[in-house]
């Protein structure tokens, strides 16, 4: 049996502990340039492309995607999840067909993207866009479907009109489901930009960049630019959890 007990994690001992795992494993392997190179390596590697230049090229193809992709997602998620929840009735009637596109694995759809808008942006951004929109969906409908009607009913004996209801109770009621979709669905979204990438080449991106780097056996390379989209998923997830924590100060944790 486990119990709460309050005391101060060691983030940092962690990643050194990660770090001297890592720097055994690599001499513990036959050529381990090719197959596990080490910290070093790998960090040098990674300063080197950022010297040359042409990775902030990918890295700005890539993010201009993602954010293009999660900014759809999210608005028109967070917009039907709301406008859904409220119902109830509606919500039980739709909640089958969102779960099933949620869990709908989004690498089989992408020939079908490609089809349709072609070898393009279009087809990157709206697969990924379309992904997302079902997570942020179905997290804001479960949030309002379990949201607590005593604000609605205090603002109504007030006779607050519908819009005032709907504007600063409802919309403030989902912020705490919308954060979560947001949080759930933008490595989602990365990844899913990344995998079209490397399937659907376009000039510039990250994807690209690491099948060209695989290619061409450059493995220190391909574990730094790895590092690079882990640190860029991190500050991301960190810059939401910020957000939340500034617009949704209410929430108990």
């Amino acid at each position: 049996m486990f119990h709460k007990t309050k005391g101060k994690g060691h983030p940092g001992l962690v990643v050194l502990a990660i770090i001297l795992i890592w720097i055994i494993a690599s001499y513990s392997v036959r050529q381990p340039s090719l197959v596990l190179p080490t910290p070093s390596e790998t960090v040098l590697a990674l300063a080197q492309l950022l010297s040359i230049g042409t990775i902030l090229l990918d890295l700005g193809a890539t993010l201009y995607r993602v954010i293009v992709a999660f900014g759809l997602a999210l608005l028109s998620g967070v917009v039907a999840g709301i406008l859904i929840g409220i119902n109830q009735s509606l919500s039980k009637s739709l909640e089958l067909v969102f779960d099933f596109f949620r869990t709908l694995p989004a690498v089989v759809l992408l020939p079908l993207f490609l089809l349709i808008f072609g070898i393009n942006d279009v087809a990157r951004i709206g697969l990924a866009t379309f992904v997302g929109f079902w997570i942020v969906g179905l997290t804001v409908i479960y949030g309002m479907m379990h949201r607590s009607d005593h604000r609605i009913k205090l603002a109504r004996v007030m006779k607050a009109k519908d819009l005032d209801i709907f504007r600063d109770v409802v919309v403030y009621e989902s912020l705490p489901s919308i954060f979560a979709g947001a949080k759930l669905a933008f490595p989602v979204i990365l990844i899913i930009i990344i995998t079209a990438e490397m399937l659907a080449s376009p000039n510039y991106g990250i994807g690209v960049r690491l099948i060209d780097l695989q290619s061409r056996y450059k493995t220190p390379e391909v574990y730094g630019v790895t590092i690079l989209i882990s640190i860029l998923g991190y500050l991301a997830s960190r810059l939401l959890t910020g957000l939340e924590n500034n617009f949704v100060h209410w929430k108990t944790s």
